[in-house]
């Protein structure tokens, strides 16, 4: 039988050993004792927890959800996350994994399982390492410009931060808006710089239908009267089915229409 040491089972596992210490505490990875007190991983216990994992997805998943929420440091998770995109292809393919890694957040909060403050730390921690790995890409065509920006009273931008990075991987310019702009300011900011794409975002807080109708009317009219494609993202209550514009429910969805 096999055994390997913590770090040696956390370079197996793709994860620091303060985390593979907690894990074996909780009682979901097994461990020996030596007569020391040091904890001692058996080879086939790691390969059956890699294995649980369902895939490598998953296991990429696994290891962003346990550095955002227990070990948020900038350097360490934007190396996790090159390491992501060199294994899933696509920065589109990174944006949705990280999605379902923020939505399990936002459940471990809703559960108690994590506090308001690990869920901040998080988001700051993600939003610096987005902009690094973003930094690291080649300048888009500045013929082809999308304007990214957040409906109104909406502060949620961690979903334009995944949108900018599909954005400049698929050779266009991002122009950044961010958080969000009053809708009745918004005419005249498309009139004025002109794009050809324009990604509105809208979170799960913005679940009022009523009000996100009249902001969707007001957004299509300015688009449709220069001939600007309308991209809707988001968890937001959109309409169904807009009569201008497109909406998208993943990243992959929206970088096929840049495409």
């Amino acid at each position: 039988m096999e055994l390997i040491t913590t770090p040696q089972a956390a370079e197996l596992l793709g994860v620091t050993p303060s985390t593979v210490k907690r894990w074996a505490a909780e009682g979901r990875l097994p461990c020996l004792r030596t007569p020391g007190g040091h904890r001692r991983f058996r080879s086939g216990d790691i390969a059956r927890f890699l294995q649980a994992s369902g895939g490598e997805s998953d296991d990429l998943g696994l290891r962003l959800l346990e550095q955002l929420l227990h070990e948020p440091e900038r350097y360490t998770l934007q190396s996790l996350l090159t390491t992501a995109r060199g294994r899933l292809g696509s920065w589109w393919a990174v944006a949705d994994l990280l999605g379902k890694v923020l939505e399990a957040i936002g459940r471990q909060w809703q559960d108690g399982r994590c506090s308001i403050s690990q869920e901040h730390q998080a988001s700051h921690c993600l939003e610096a390492s987005l902009s690094a790995c973003l930094a690291a890409l080649s300048a888009g065509d500045p013929e082809r410009r999308c304007l990214l920006v957040a409906v109104e009273d909406d502060f949620h931008t961690l979903g334009l931060s995944l949108a900018e990075l599909c954005v400049c991987e698929a050779g266009w310019t991002a122009l950044w808006l961010g958080t969000p702009t009053p809708t009745s300011e918004f005419s005249h900011v498309v009139q004025r710089m002109r794009p050809e794409v324009v990604a509105v975002s809208a979170s799960s807080w913005s679940s009022d239908a009523a009000v996100m109708a009249s902001h969707y009317k007001s957004i299509a009219t300015a688009c449709r009267r220069i001939g600007t494609q309308l991209i809707l993202g988001g968890k937001g209550a959109w309409p169904n089915s807009p009569t201008y514009g497109e909406r998208v429910d993943d990243f992959e969805a929206f970088s096929k229409l840049l495409r």
